[in-house]
């Protein structure tokens, strides 16, 4: 038997999905799940490369992670803001200041990829754990009680 065989990869989640995450309007809550599941999925992909366990290496995965980041961005914040331009959400635009940050976090990121300059996984890690924290743990449920509020559910 092969050592490869005795090998047990396990799947593991940064984030599951909670009450905490919920600005319990349906689209955007199902999102958001898009999301936490390719921040999980990143980082059992990382888990498995280490192990021996991909024919991925780590190079595509974080092409691949930015590509999917620079689509999920544009579909989700796109719902986001045609919303709160529809109902006025009074701090739209410190909202959309944070969104471009991420956009632009992003795109320095696959910048950094294609000029071949090193990108630890922490720093994508790190980056997507903290927006998850800081901006939908936090700025989103604003929103979201302020769009109930008027009807949006």
């Amino acid at each position: 038997m092969s050592l490869s065989l005795l090998k047990k990869t396990t799947t593991m989640e940064i984030f599951s999905w909670d009450d905490s995450l919920s600005v319990k309007i349906k689209i955007i809550d199902d999102q958001h799940k898009v999301l936490l599941g390719m921040i999980n999925n990143y980082y059992n992909e990382i888990h498995k490369i280490l192990e021996g366990n991909s024919k991925q290496n780590l190079k595509e995965l974080r092409i691949d992670l930015i590509s999917k980041m620079k689509k999920y961005s544009i579909e989700h914040f796109k719902t986001e803001e045609e919303l709160f331009e529809k109902y006025h959400y009074p701090a739209f635009e410190e909202h959309k200041k944070e969104h471009d940050a991420f956009i632009d976090k992003v795109l320095h990121l696959e910048k950094r990829l294609e000029e071949k300059k090193i990108i630890l996984t922490t720093d994508i890690t790190d980056f997507l754990k903290d927006w998850v924290i800081t901006h939908i743990m936090d700025e989103d449920q604003k929103y979201g009680e302020f769009l109930r509020s008027n009807g949006v559910s």
